[in-house]
């Protein structure tokens, strides 16, 4: 059970799959007496809880056993796990209908005594009940369809929480990439030196370094994250970077471009 727990992340399962038969037990007594009650047949109140009780008891002490099965099998390939259950559910079904027949036998001896009638009548009476071996096989399935629903949902939460991991290790990745790129040094010269040509005067050098460091900037900020970049576009990019360098520096540095017409347009 603890295994169960731990694949469907669902903790307390065992409180819950006793309230779920339970649950169905107390409405199958609900549907009994509202049956009894509308056709006015006379019957004692230990009567109304035999059935359901056993039925539902031999329910609940089985399901353990199909979750044991669930977990052995959850692997396996779908036709080899359909096989497999269809089988495991025609033992299952004849397995709860003995024990449910044995369970309200005894029951139904204890609580109604011998005014119920003699041993041989009431086990005829439980054993040609025989719609409880196919109810038995669609309670099987039943509870194997629910496990299906809940270890695919847990691994679609699963698979849900580690993509948005991973969105959230490329942001920090792209805002470290972007930090590189706008280096606080190279911003803080790039002002100084447009601000130093606006005081010259140099307007139109000033114009074209505003222009050339806004492309950077939005280059950086702007642009979807590519997994390649085309020659061109890097090139662009150094070109703009120098730009501003060149005014900055002006005569102690030299760009000399060697490329070939071909290459610019990769």
């Amino acid at each position: 059970m603890r295994n169960l727990q731990k694949v469907l992340h669902i903790n307390n399962f065992q409180f819950y799959n006793f309230l779920f038969w339970l649950l169905l037990c107390l409405f199958e007594i609900s549907k009994i007496y509202s049956f009894i009650y509308f056709y006015d047949y006379p019957f004692k109140a230990e009567q109304l809880f035999i059935w359901p009780v056993s039925k539902y008891l031999i329910y609940w002490i089985l399901s353990y056993w199909i979750f044991d099965l669930y977990l052995k099998t959850r692997q396996n390939g779908k036709i080899e796990f359909i096989a497999y259950h269809i089988i495991a559910g025609l033992f299952y079904a004849a397995i709860h209908k003995v024990l449910s027949d044995i369970t309200g036998i005894l029951l139904q001896r204890l609580f109604l005594g011998p005014d119920s009638g003699n041993f041989t009548d009431i086990t005829g009476r439980w054993t040609s009940i025989f719609f409880d071996i196919p109810g038995s096989f669609i309670f099987y399935w039943g509870i194997i369809i629910i496990l299906l629903g809940l270890d695919y949902y847990r691994k679609f939460v699963d698979e849900h929480t580690r993509y948005l991991e991973m969105e959230s290790q490329l942001s920090r990745a792209q805002l470290k990439s972007l930090k590189m790129q706008l280096n606080p040094h190279f911003l803080f010269n790039a002002f100084n030196t447009i601000s130093m040509m606006v005081r010259q005067r140099k307007g139109e050098t000033a114009v074209g370094m505003i222009s050339g460091l806004s492309d950077m900037l939005r280059h950086s900020l702007v642009s979807e994250p590519k997994q390649f970049v085309s020659l061109e576009e890097e090139i662009d990019l150094v070109k703009k970077y120098l730009l501003l360098d060149s005014e900055r520096y002006k005569d102690r540095l030299t760009i000399k471009w060697y490329l070939e017409a071909s290459l610019s347009k990769l």
